[in-house]
């Protein structure tokens, strides 16, 4: 009888240190297992979901010499790998974006974007696939036009895209064709996203939209102004909607089939109310953006922010001034904006954050602020708060 309870209690304890290693729990929130980075700490970051055959993300980090690294989580084996081999190039790179496609039939492909200082600050794409396991130049390195600013790439139903700020500070978006060449998404030259200069670049997609762009117009005294091309580039509602100038900018949209709703989110640091947190909605095409729930309604000041939505709920995760820079989400349910799980649920403060869906699934990655600059990622079962 003795022996068992040693025993039981030898199992409980191995037990609570495997919980504490590989699903350290806050409010709701499960750590993924932890990354083991190279001794240089991480300086940019991006995630993305491979989906629910998969069951797994890839990252892609930028460390603090500027050499990119993608590494690839198992949730069956709860291990990162690193994705092919450790150098991927020899230049120095930031603006870092990743890209998974699944083939049933085939091999998986994971892609990582970048501001290529080889190309003179141009933008390249790598492919690396799980077969060969070697990193390619995928179409032509240093496709875009001119040196950038504001990279944003995305890979959507109609393939990748990529927005950027060019040497005057406009926008412009590329898109990749079927022979995996790059084109610019315009009607003629006289077609343009905006009519002046631009920040705060921010690109999504809507399954009832083509591309949408966002950014701090400078022609609206740096509100923002929301672009989607329809054939031509034409404004998404009124055009310097926001009360004042912005900070932080990102964007987001989703249809449902079911309520026959098409939404469009613009979330940003709001200068008008005390730089805390607004985001805005526009229905179904119309002329005016609307704000979702009180405007500046976060208790502190976002320092990084991303959102995404589920079922048509938007979720915000931001750097939360108000709990020392710790890492907050937050939703928009029945009327009001709610905390998923407890706010500044991470250990230290965040930046490069970013909220990404798997199914059911809310996936929270970010670096930490503290000396040691690391990657965490948590999940969450998101179904829990509409039961």
């Amino acid at each position: 009888m003795k022996t068992t309870i040693i025993f039981l209690c030898i199992a409980l304890g191995l037990s609570l240190v495997f919980s504490y290693v590989f699903s350290e729990e806050t409010a709701g929130w499960t750590k993924v297992s932890p990354l083991t980075l190279p001794e240089e700490r991480a300086k940019e970051f991006s995630m993305i979901p491979m989906g629910y055959v998969q069951d797994g993300l890839v990252i892609g980090y930028i460390d603090t010499s500027g050499n990119p690294f993608v590494m690839a989580y198992s949730v069956f084996t709860k291990r990162w790998d690193y994705m092919g081999e450790n150098i991927i190039t020899d230049a120095k790179v930031s603006d870092i974006y990743v890209a998974y496609d699944f083939e049933l039939d085939g091999p998986d492909t994971c892609f990582i974007a970048f501001e290529d200082s080889a190309q003179k600050g141009k933008a390249t794409v790598m492919a690396c696939d799980d077969k060969e396991k070697r990193w390619k130049v995928f179409g032509e390195a240093g496709f875009t036009p001119d040196k950038m600013e504001d990279f944003v790439f995305i890979d959507t139903s109609g393939g990748f895209r990529c927005a950027f700020l060019d040497s005057s500070r406009k926008p412009r978006l590329l898109q990749i064709s079927s022979d995996d060449t790059w084109f610019e998404l315009r009607d003629g030259e006289k077609d343009t996203i905006s009519e002046d200069r631009a920040s705060q670049l921010a690109l999504c997609e809507s399954d009832r939209h083509g591309p949408i762009v966002a950014f701090a117009d400078r022609k609206q005294s740096d509100k923002v102004t929301v672009m989607e091309f329809k054939g031509s580039w034409q404004p998404l509602g009124n055009k310097g909607f926001s009360d004042g100038r912005i900070n932080n900018l990102k964007i987001a949209g989703q249809y449902s089939r079911q309520s026959k709703r098409d939404r469009v989110f613009a979330a940003y640091s709001d200068w008008a109310h005390d730089k805390k947190l607004t985001v805005m909605y526009n229905e179904n095409s119309s002329a005016q953006w609307l704000p979702l729930g009180g405007k500046g309604f976060t208790e502190g000041v976002p320092e990084s922010l991303d959102i995404a939505v589920y079922k048509m709920v938007p979720f915000v995760a931001f750097a939360d001034k108000a709990h020392d820079g710790a890492a907050t989400v937050m939703y928009y349910f029945k009327d009001a904006w709610r905390a998923a799980g407890k706010p500044g649920f991470s250990e230290t403060g965040v930046t490069d954050i970013e909220i990404k869906f798997d199914g059911d699934t809310a996936y929270v990655g970010y670096i930490t602020t503290d000396r040691t600059k690391h990657i965490e990622v948590w999940r969450m079962d998101v179904e829990e708060f509409f039961k």
